[in-house]
């Protein structure tokens, strides 16, 4: 997830900018060629993009993904390496809907 709600993205000259200021991606092997935006994401929506930013079938080609798609969590962390392990949830406030499954 690069943005959430309320967020601007803009792709350009090979850098993701979210509300104007530089994301920071050294995980990346190649910074995109493409440009993108700049566009705000809608409630209820979300901007993704994959790692290997020029060959993901991603937000930029499909737009965005919206909340109800989103039906898993984090469970383990392995980067930052010094913050590497298991991730503790809380536990869900209320029950999901029928065939809606959300993780706050």
């Amino acid at each position: 997830v690069i943005a959430v709600p309320g967020q601007t993205v803009e792709v350009r000259g090979g850098t993701v900018y979210i509300d104007g200021k530089v994301r920071a991606e050294p995980y990346l092997e190649r910074p995109p060629a493409y440009e993108y935006g700049p566009v705000t994401v809608p409630p209820g929506q979300y901007f993704v993009l994959g790692d290997n930013r020029n060959n993901s079938y991603d937000s930029h080609s499909w737009g965005m993904l919206g909340e109800s798609f989103m039906i898993g969590r984090a469970e383990v962390r392995y980067w930052p390496l010094e913050r590497a392990g298991r991730i503790e949830h809380e536990p869900p406030a209320a029950k999901p809907q029928a065939g809606v499954l959300r993780f706050p």
